[in-house]
């Protein structure tokens, strides 16, 4: 799309040197995701093989450097395509390649490169949370200026007007135009692109952004129902119920075993499944009061059992571990979807109301 197009004349836009990115959080944690699924793929499939070594003659090619590798691809294709829709995919294979390059930390931490030095993992976790947690501090106290409202709203209309995105891209671009400033011509002309005759819902797509169409708009559906409220509650509920018996019987061990030594993994077992329980049953009951609320709550809680319990359950047992966190990988990818929909459909009434 020409620039000519959105700015027929010269228009003034105060300069910002870092723009942040409306979606920046959400490609964030599919790098974080990824990153964990594939440290724990990397070790269960070790475990399972013998730990099998590539090369021979005296070399051994590390797989932290098919992991350097794979970041390597994911900055040639960030700085290669514009497609916003490729950035999902960007953000997981570098969390591939970051997880497969930091499983090794132990090799370079330790004098005789040991792989399975004890603390490796807890120091990998601590990483991966304290990353997640300065983003999202980043995410929550920082305060969008014009620059980039208007910075996010000409990157989501190039999506639509070159890639013919769905219906929820483009109300997701109504609503940065909303915020935007009216009085700036250039959101008058990105404002009259948007509003165009052949940019409607009848417009030619393929079959395959039928498909999805079709399935968000019978999800929605679903999600509105009585029937998903009530099964939603309750199968939480048992999912923090899961957790707290997790930390139950961390807890019967040791009153049942009188040699029983609580070491640092069934601490951490205890403490984290007791926590992503509380978390989650505070979501429950918020639920009550505002469902937004609610659901963001519960899914804090299950990015706790993602990032943390999930490493002590894999410590003790890999198969178990492995079939737990694609359960909450499920649970988290349904949650965001979730999220994003009430988030767009509350403002919507607000702006009906108004």
């Amino acid at each position: 799309m020409s620039t000519a197009i959105l700015f027929p004349r010269r228009v003034k836009v105060p300069r910002k040197y870092f723009i942040y990115n409306i979606e920046a959080g959400e490609y964030f944690e599919y790098l974080l995701i990824a990153s964990v699924a594939t440290l724990l793929g990397i070790r269960f499939y070790l475990t399972i093989t013998g730990f099998p070594q590539v090369g021979g003659g005296g070399l051994h090619i590390a797989h932290m450097l098919w992991g350097g590798l794979l970041m390597l691809f994911s900055i040639i294709f960030l700085f290669t395509f514009l497609n916003r829709s490729w950035l999902k995919f960007i953000a997981i294979l570098a969390g591939i390649g970051f997880g497969t390059f930091i499983d090794e930390l132990g090799k370079f931490i330790t004098s005789d490169n040991n792989y399975f030095f004890e603390p490796t993992f807890a120091i990998i976790y601590i990483i991966f949370i304290v990353l997640f947690l300065i983003f999202r501090f980043f995410e929550k106290t920082h305060k969008l200026s014009q620059t980039e409202y208007l910075s996010n709203l000409f990157e989501i209309t190039r999506q639509i007007v070159t890639e013919k995105a769905d219906s929820k891209t483009k109300a997701e671009a109504e609503q940065l135009l909303a915020k935007c400033d009216p009085g700036n011509s250039a959101v008058q002309n990105l404002s009259n692109i948007l509003g165009r005759s052949y940019f409607e819902e009848n417009q030619n797509v393929n079959l395959l952004a039928k498909i999805r169409a079709k399935a968000s708009l019978w999800y929605a559906q679903i999600l509105k129902s009585n029937l998903f409220t009530k099964g939603f509650v309750v199968f939480f509920a048992i999912f923090a119920l899961f957790n707290l018996w997790q930390a139950a019987d961390v807890v019967s061990l040791y009153f049942r075993l009188e040699n029983f030594e609580l070491s640092f993994i069934d601490s951490g077992k205890f403490f984290s499944s007791l926590i992503s329980s509380i978390i989650v049953l505070c979501g429950i009951i918020t639920m009550r009061f505002s469902q937004l609320k609610g659901h963001k709550l519960i899914k804090i809680g299950v990015l706790f059992s993602l990032f943390i319990t999930q490493f002590f359950n894999f410590y003790n047992d890999q198969l178990f571990a492995a079939g737990i966190f694609t359960l909450n990988i499920f649970l988290l990818l349904n949650l965001n979807y979730i999220i994003k929909l009430k988030s767009l459909n509350l403002r919507v009434d607000k702006r009906q109301e108004s």
